[in-house]
């Protein structure tokens, strides 16, 4: 081994102290602490990645520990808190050198806290949990302040504060001036938190239907979706837990019973694991043990002290049992294949780029554990294939989405010409196009399509691409008129950052052949085929079709670049192209169904409600109408023709209230034909 040593993270600069094979001690400092910094000095001191190093658990250990994982060097990273104990009594003033050295002296001797490291798929879903808890907490905390303002001002209690009747008698209540400014600072505090908090509790139970552990969760009493997923992520990898009760009190689970010398409510939770794993949980009465269970201790014992650990004791019971049914059934299912190693995502062809972090949180980082025992400080193996998917919601129907899937061609599409002619496409061979790539295909698992962003972008743009990026940038590339042409079978960049639920995270490139269309894509919200000339949108479905038909696959394994990268990067298209109808029609192409096609979505109002569409943005008569509408519901809008962020949220919550609704915001045809709503396409 040639380097062993210990990084000391702070936010200004990252201390070192490792020994090489000549057994000299060298140290130092990396400034600025930045990825690119970090990956400069790894290149210079260790370009062929033959070393360890360890760090403690702390804010920024992540990209840290995915940095050194992609240049071949072996991570550990460990509890802050064990490594302090470890220390023992400080003699002399700590520095961030001593600390340094503190963790490459316990990593060469063997005793290093070994903690497990959550791969980057569990670490997305606790970020976006945590995140999901934290605007909760705040929207929650805005109405307890306006709560806190009505009994300030002697007005009576509201209940439901943000329904419609609570709003009302909000409006009503008899405030000052200056108390009426704050509580529509608060409301509009609160609107503007609603949309945030539907989209991520969305995007979390799209999750959960497809994780194979969060459904297993779900089936318990109590738990739904969205503390499935969010006690998944907490949770992590069940089979790092000998039993039940290691899983319990990890999660924080531990409840507590009233005593009279206690400082604490009674059936509080202990301060242990994960709150919001805490907080998901569902809670069960805590029982008291019985009197008679302190009685056969020695005279020694204090008895009231043995009575409240053994009610401790019991009052953890009820959480043991449903946690140890569901830590069983978390083993049963391997939520993460035995192969994973969890130090970090696979190194990538090329160095990564900075995107890559781009979700990763500013505060405490998810909390690591301890492997389980056995298996000391050794790394598991990896499989990169198990992966959180797209938070669109767009059910794959082929196969269960959960589970690692592969493609049945592994290496370059060859056959793209042949497939496409028999489809009956006569493509364009671009010159050179079978040599063009940035390296050999992986097993192909599907087809990725976009929009170039132009309606004049040629087949020569994409084989040579742009001066920040090299071509090929995709396999295909069709023009509006319908003309195929093929421009490489290798590796092309099209993918970028991202996830599927069959996809290796940020490996789209080695894992999809790419379909670039010349085509503005009009805008994020633009209905289906806008701009899309129908031998441009056919020659697409037929090209996917034949490229799925020859891979076995049903049209599911066709998405958008929205679909993969969306979150990712912000991408959006193809636009104005509604994915599950251009899935639809390519699986008609492909003239049969592998498995039975997903619920259709219920059919849309015809006639008068077909074309009405509304979204933030809009102005018009028919928004001025449709605010009016929402005021007969105790919206309390202003009447003037915007459809701002507060008809936005009043929309919102009329698609909450209404059975069989969407929430997203948007007058379709199925909201505008509601009952209570009625907005029709002409003036009143």
């Amino acid at each position: 081994m040639t380097m062993v040593g210990g990084f000391d993270v702070h936010r200004q600069q990252i201390t070192f102290d490792y020994v090489d094979d000549d057994g000299l001690v060298r140290w130092g400092q990396i400034r600025p602490a930045t990825l690119s910094t970090l990956r400069r000095w790894l290149s210079e001191r260790c370009p062929d990645g033959d070393a360890e190093f360890a760090l403690e658990g702390c804010t920024g250990w992540r990209y840290v520990s995915e940095e050194l994982a992609a240049a071949g060097v072996r991570v550990h990273v460990g509890d802050p808190a064990e490594i302090a104990a470890l220390r023992g009594r400080k003699k002399r003033a700590k520095t961030d050198r001593a600390d340094a050295r503190l963790l490459r002296t316990l990593l060469l001797q063997g005793r290093f806290p070994e903690s497990w490291i959550p791969p980057a798929h569990v670490l997305e879903i606790g970020n976006l949990g945590r995140l999901y808890c934290t605007l909760m907490d705040e929207r929650r905390a805005w109405q307890q302040r306006i709560h806190a303002q009505l009994f300030h001002q002697g007005c009576p209690p509201v209940k439901a504060l943000l329904s419609a009747r609570g709003r009302e008698a909000l409006a009503s209540a008899p405030l000052s001036p200056a108390g009426r400014q704050y509580v529509d600072a608060a409301l509009r505090r609160i609107d503007e938190l609603t949309p945030e908090i539907d989209a991520l509790r969305t995007q979390l139970v799209d999750f959960a239907r497809r994780q194979a552990g969060c459904r297993a969760l779900q089936r318990h009493y109590g738990i739904g979706w969205l503390c499935a997923a969010i006690m998944w992520a907490e949770i992590g990898d069940a089979r790092r837990f000998t039993s039940s009760d290691q899983l319990v009190r990890d999660a924080g689970l531990d409840v507590t019973v009233h005593s009279s010398d206690a400082k604490r409510s009674p059936g509080h939770l202990s301060r242990q694991g994960s709150p919001d794993s805490a907080a998901t949980h569902p809670r069960q009465p805590a029982r008291r043990a019985p009197h008679q269970s302190s009685c056969h201790r020695t005279s020694s014992v204090d008895p009231d002290k043995a009575g409240r650990r053994h009610a401790r004791l019991s009052s953890r019971a009820p959480h043991s049992r449903t946690g140890g049914s569901r830590w069983l059934e978390l083993q049963r299912l391997s939520l993460v294949p035995p192969d994973r190693e969890y130090a970090a995502d696979p190194p990538r062809p090329q160095g990564r780029s900075s995107s890559l972090r781009c979700g990763r949180s500013t505060l405490t980082p998810t909390p690591l554990h301890r492997p389980m025992p056995g298996m000391g400080n050794e790394a598991k193996p990896q499989n990169n294939d198990q992966r959180i998917p797209t938070f669109t919601g767009v059910p794959d129907t082929d196969k269960d989405s959960s589970m690692p899937q592969t493609g049945t061609w592994t290496g370059d599409p060859v056959w793209l010409v042949d497939v496409l002619r028999a489809e009956g496409v006569n493509p364009i061979e671009y010159p050179g196009w079978r040599d063009r790539g940035h390296g050999d295909f992986k097993d192909i698992r599907g087809v990725m399509v976009h929009h170039t962003g132009s309606d004049s972008a040629s087949a020569a743009s994409i084989a040579q691409g742009r001066p920040d990026l090299a071509g090929p940038l995709s396999q295909l590339h069709i023009a509006r008129d319908g003309t195929v042409t093929v421009v490489a079978v290798g590796v092309a960049w099209h993918a970028g950052v991202g996830m599927y639920p069959w996809l290796p995270t940020n490996m789209g490139n080695w894992h999809l052949i790419g379909i670039e269309c010349a085509n503005t894509g009009t805008s994020p919200t633009a209905p289906h085929r806008q701009n899309w000339p129908d031998a441009q949108y056919f020659a697409m479905v037929n090209c996917c079709a034949a490229i799925n038909r020859r891979l076995a696959q049903t049209s599911a394994r066709t998405i958008g670049h929205k679909e993969y990268a969306g979150r990712a990067q912000g991408k959006w298209d193809p636009g104005a192209i509604d994915m599950d109808i251009l899935r639809r029609d390519i699986q008609d192409q492909i003239g049969r169904v592998a498995k039975p096609a997903p619920t259709p979505r219920p059919p849309l109002p015809v006639g008068e409600y077909a074309d009405i569409l509304l979204f933030r943005g809009s102005e018009g008569p028919q928004v001025a109408q449709l605010q009016r509408r929402l005021n007969e519901q105790g919206a309390g809008l202003v009447v003037d023709g915007i459809f701002g962020p507060n008809t936005e949220a009043a929309v919102r919550e009329f698609q909450r209230r209404t059975r069989g609704l969407k929430v997203d915001g948007i007058v379709g045809p199925a909201t505008a034909a509601a009952p209570r709503l009625k907005v029709g396409p002409g003036p009143e």
